[in-house]
Order: structure tokens, then sequence, then C-alpha cells
């Protein structure tokens, strides 16, 4: 089953659009504590909760959502790890994510 991969636990409850592509799933739990974006083992930390989940890269996705800064490195640490990435963006003025896949197809 696909899941949608959330970085930001602060949008628990903001994720209902999100099911219909799979499972919500967050990386880091309400309880975690992780670096800072600006600490060189954040990414490495992305890395080894990105494998604990058993993250596929053609079935999960991750959403762009939250802030910024840390979603870019998520988004670039699942490229250089796994070659692809499947993505969720939310498209306010529709109001529902639209699907896209990097690198583009």
């Amino acid at each position: 089953m696909a899941r949608v991969i959330y970085l930001d636990n602060s949008l628990r409850g903001k994720t209902t659009q999100a099911v219909q592509f799979g499972e919500v799933v967050f990386l880091f739990d309400e309880y975690d504590t992780r670096p800072s974006s600006f600490d060189p083992t954040f990414q490495l930390t992305l890395k080894e909760k990105l494998y604990e989940l058993d993250f596929d890269p053609e079935t999960d996705y991750i959403a762009v959502t939250g802030k910024y800064i840390n979603t870019v490195l998520l988004v670039a640490t699942v490229v250089v790890t796994f070659g692809t990435v499947s993505l969720l963006l939310f498209d306010a003025r529709l109001q529902r994510y639209l699907e896209t896949k990097l690198p583009f197809e």
C-alpha cells in the first residue's frame, strides 16, 4: 500500500486530502527530537528514518508541505539515495494535491 510521508508533524489533522493517495505517515512522531536542518547530521537522520520506514520511492509519496527548507532537504535526500521521488504538491487554488515525480518522466 502506498504511503504519504509528511516531515512536519505539526500538520497532524490537516492531511485528510492526502489519504486518497495512501496511508499518512509522519517521518518524526511528536515526541522525536531531530537535529536542526542546519545541522550536518540532519540529512543523515532523514536517510535513517526513511530506511526505518522501508521507504519505497516507486509507491510512497513525499508531501511537499510545511517548512520548505526541511522539505527541500528531504526531497534531495530521497533523490540522492533512491534516484527518484514521487511528490504530492498542494495546489491552493484547486484545494487538492497534484502528483508529480522527479526526475520528470
